[in-house]
């Protein structure tokens, strides 16, 4: 019994096709984490209004936080430091679950030195897609609110990527002493 007949320009056709969907399936994939800063307008704990628009006036980190987190103890330290170390070139900016009340009461709990902005509903989270606190992101271009994707945790590694795509957008990033920070991920509690 013979099968049906080879037609090679069919098959080239086929496998061409295949690995063109392929791509375009890999590319979104690459890029799902990738986006547009969610619109919102809040006060933060500096008693500044932010919106999306505010992380194109200086390239910023944020981090995503959860009130009440034990691994907020171990995480914050690290933030404050980088915070220190970037002050007048990148901002430092945090995003925490709950509303501006106990968001400060953290903020004195743990002297957080940065500025947070409050979350009660999650809406500012959950439009970037962070998953846990000290998730991190960071927004460069000085054109529009976008950002790259949530890096999830914080580590010399995801710091450090983040600030490299913020070189490229052409910002000056000065040097990091990155001695405190540890190689291994620092995660928090589900947000």
């Amino acid at each position: 019994m013979r099968g049906a007949p080879f037609h090679p320009n069919k098959l080239m056709k086929l496998n061409t096709q295949s690995l063109v969907v392929s791509a375009a399936l890999l590319g979104l994939a690459a890029t799902s984490h990738a986006g547009t800063v969610p619109t919102f307008s809040a006060t933060a704990t500096d008693g500044k209004t932010y919106t999306a628009q505010s992380f194109i006036q200086r390239p910023t980190i944020i981090v995503f936080l959860m009130n009440g987190c034990p691994s907020n103890k171990a995480g914050v330290p690290l933030v404050n430091d980088l915070a220190a170390q970037l002050k007048g070139k990148v901002d430092v900016v945090g995003i925490m679950d709950s509303d501006l009340a106990s968001v400060r009461k953290q903020v004195a709990e743990h002297s957080i030195q940065f500025p947070i902005i409050p979350d009660p509903q999650k809406t500012i989270i959950k439009g970037f897609g962070a998953k846990r606190s000290f998730d991190l992101t960071g927004v460069g271009s000085k054109r529009q609110a976008v950002f790259t994707k949530i890096w999830e945790g914080t580590s010399r590694q995801s710091a450090t990527e983040i600030l490299n795509i913020i070189r490229g957008y052409g910002h000056s990033v000065p040097t990091v002493n990155w001695s405190k920070w540890p190689q291994s991920m620092v995660r928090g509690c589900m947000l």
